[in-house]
């Protein structure tokens, strides 16, 4: 349904979501990982997920071989480690608000806290397609054997 404004609303959910024309929630719009949540809205070329990371947790180093993807820090710090091409790594620190990096497509990479507090960060992709993230190392957060 539409409001006046042209914008898509999911008139079935408990709180009235409103996205940009063209986009749309997932079934799952709050999706619980071992790293933490993501929520996301998409459409059929982009992809906004809002991601928050528990304190001292890793996700998996991975990488994708057509997603483009810029990460926007929100609140806390976000470390962004990626594979370079002669294989050494770089570590970018995230430590202010509105700080961003882009990742393009072929790029190992990872991200994780620094400290003991979580972060919470956009990640603007080009198309979500889970057959395009190719994982390297699993995730990791405290209590992992």
């Amino acid at each position: 349904m539409l409001d006046d404004d042209g914008m898509d609303m999911d008139m079935d959910a408990e709180v009235y979501l409103v996205t940009p024309k063209g986009f749309y929630f997932d079934e799952d719009v709050y999706i619980e990982k071992k790293w933490g949540t993501e929520q996301i809205i998409h459409n059929e070329d982009h992809c906004v997920k809002i991601m928050a990371i528990k304190p001292n947790c890793k996700v998996s180093y991975h990488w994708h071989s057509k997603k483009a993807e810029t990460f926007i820090l929100i609140s806390g710090q976000l470390v962004v480690e990626v594979q370079l091409q002669d294989a050494t790594k770089e570590i970018i620190y995230l430590t202010e608000q509105f700080q961003s990096i882009t990742l393009m497509p072929n790029v190992p990479h990872t991200f994780y806290t620094p400290n003991e507090k979580s972060a919470i960060f956009i990640e603007a992709s080009t198309h979500d397609d889970t057959d395009d993230s190719f994982r390297i190392t699993s995730s990791t957060c405290p209590g992992d054997e």
